[in-house]
């Protein structure tokens, strides 16, 4: 008899949202920050399949259930280390704030230093400013 899952599975279009993004872009000034995006959800991921299967696992296995443990939290490990890494480099193209906007949303506030990296990253994008504010209004 398996355990109740404690979370939600991750939505299906997880990895179909990061390939939104253009693989040009990846040639980009943000190729670092992009390289990272990925790896960050392809681990998330992983690591979501391993805890689905870990319901599936009956405690009298409780070998089996020991291997999973230690596999997602050793991926977890990995995962966090790449939001650090995100939150760290500055995203200078709108595919790298795309990408620091998808780990945030899908690690559901898990990286609160990446939030606060994206919302710099929003504030700073010139490109932002001039679709917001088109003519400098002077006040």
């Amino acid at each position: 008899m398996g355990t109740k899952p404690s979370r939600r599975a991750l939505p299906v279009d997880f990895m179909a949202d990061l390939h939104a993004i253009p693989a040009t872009a990846a040639l980009g000034p943000d190729t670092k920050l992009l390289e990272a995006a990925h790896e960050a959800i392809e681990l998330h991921v992983r690591e979501n399949k391993l805890f689905l299967e870990s319901c599936n696992l009956a405690w009298a296995d409780r070998a089996a259930l020991d291997v999973n443990t230690a596999e997602r939290k050793a991926i977890w490990k990995r995962v966090r280390s790449m939001l650090r890494l995100c939150g760290k480099l500055p995203a200078t193209t709108p595919a790298g704030i795309f990408a620091k906007a998808l780990l945030v949303e899908k690690t559901k506030g898990m990286a609160p230093a990446l939030a606060l990296s994206l919302a710099r990253d929003l504030r700073n994008s010139p490109t932002l400013r001039r679709a917001l504010w088109p003519v400098e209004q002077v006040v």
